[in-house]
């Protein structure tokens, strides 16, 4: 997700969230893209790419149902619906039903989601909200083709699932902008993510499968849901929901991640009195979105690393063999595939996370209650710093 104001109609259909943290002051440390140009290449040293090594992470996909946390032994439920392309139901008397909009992305209750709305599904769906009047989407997080594309029929069985809990985005404004994107884009919706709520059971599972010609979907997907009562989040909200303790123990874990990562040279909360004060005075969804933003961070700077280590091996190859002076050109010859490579994560939105990265924080959202998510932020700091401290072991073996 990106800070900022309302951006000019695009055509990619995913959605923008505005933060509730401008990254800009919350990581400081190696500028990613200060890391790599095709035309001024700044090459990691050996002790970087080593840490990069020792820290990229491809966890193996994994139909969870729970896990046993060691904080507190909470056993946390990542809980998904399979879904199959079967035939319509008919709603229980009396159930909520909403709306599904399925997106690879995980928006917190309190942020702004503006979403460019063009497949014909989804163009109907809000024409069926302007004539109902009902305001209220819910957004699981799914798995999705490159792209961002949600499309079960081309996709594996195994990533046709739909995580439980979602967050519900209540729609505040609805622009036609059809004349402006030469038609390509009939709405830009802007929503307020208010809450949260579990689905029970879909109504329509086949519209997440059937697309016309182009390829776009034809139907939007409906579900019973129960809506997770709670207090409604706002951007303007400063206050804390966490108990003193389980905030101290937050904040001493991520200030030694804080640390851990400035002997990395990584991407890192900008000071410990930033950090406190975050953590003291913000509510759980806040410190949530933090920490989100702080682990894609990380994550793009270790394959961005990565990479340039690859120039940087290809470089030395290169003045060996006497084929490159010992000056590096601004320009650099490389060869097309790691030319593709360091083009790819250079672009915005390149890295796709992985497991690794997406269960933590769905964790998070389907966590009981303030309490409930700060075990879990606290888990994934205490995680991470393991992990860290393995990373740092690693690179004293090589040295």
């Amino acid at each position: 997700p990106e800070p900022g104001s309302r951006r000019p109609v695009m055509a990619p259909r995913h959605s923008r969230s505005r933060s509730q943290f401008p990254t800009t002051q919350l990581v400081a440390g190696v500028g990613a893209t200060a890391l790599v140009s095709l035309l001024g290449v700044v090459l990691p040293s050996a002790e970087q790419q080593a840490f990069a090594l020792a820290g990229a992470r491809h966890p193996t996909r994994r139909r969870c149902s729970v896990r046993l946390n060691s904080v507190g032994d909470v056993a946390s439920r990542l809980v998904w619906l399979d879904v199959a392309e079967e035939s319509e139901s008919e709603a229980t008397r009396g159930a909520t039903v909403l709306p599904v909009f399925p997106l690879t992305a995980i928006h917190w209750p309190g942020n702004t989601v503006q979403l460019n709305i063009i497949d014909p599904a989804y163009r109907q769906m809000y024409n069926d909200i302007l004539m109902s009047g009902a305001r209220r989407v819910v957004m699981p997080f799914t798995r999705s083709l490159p792209g961002g594309r949600v499309r079960y029929a081309e996709m594996p069985v195994e990533d046709r699932r739909l995580f439980s809990f979602a967050p519900i985005l209540f729609l505040e404004d609805l622009d036609e902008v059809s004349a402006q994107s030469g038609g390509a884009v009939k709405y830009v919706a802007t929503h307020s993510v208010v809450g949260r709520a579990r689905i029970n059971r879909l109504l329509n599972p086949s519209a997440l499968f059937r697309t016309d010609e182009n390829g776009n979907k034809v139907d939007y997907l409906r579900a019973e849901v129960e809506v997770l009562e709670e207090e409604e989040p706002s951007e303007a909200d400063d206050n804390s929901d966490l108990d003193e303790d389980l905030a101290e123990q937050l904040a001493e874990t991520w200030i030694e991640i804080r640390s851990l990562a400035e002997r990395m040279g990584e991407p890192r909360i900008q000071s410990e009195q930033f950090l406190r004060e975050r953590i003291s005075s913000s509510p759980t969804w806040k410190i949530a979105q933090l920490w989100a933003q702080l682990q894609m961070a990380q994550m793009k700077h270790r394959e961005q690393i990565l990479v340039v280590g690859e120039v940087r091996d290809w470089i030395e190859k290169q003045q060996q063999a006497g084929l490159m002076s010992q000056e590096i050109p601004r320009k650099l010859d490389l060869p097309l595939p790691l030319a593709e490579k360091l083009a790819r994560v250079q672009a915005p939105g390149f890295l796709d996370p992985g497991d690794g990265y997406w269960e933590p924080l769905l964790e998070i959202i389907a966590a009981d209650g303030p309490a409930g998510r700060g075990r879990q932020l606290l888990q994934a700091a205490l995680d991470e710093v393991h992990v860290a401290r393995a990373r740092i072991s690693l690179r004293d073996a090589f040295n």
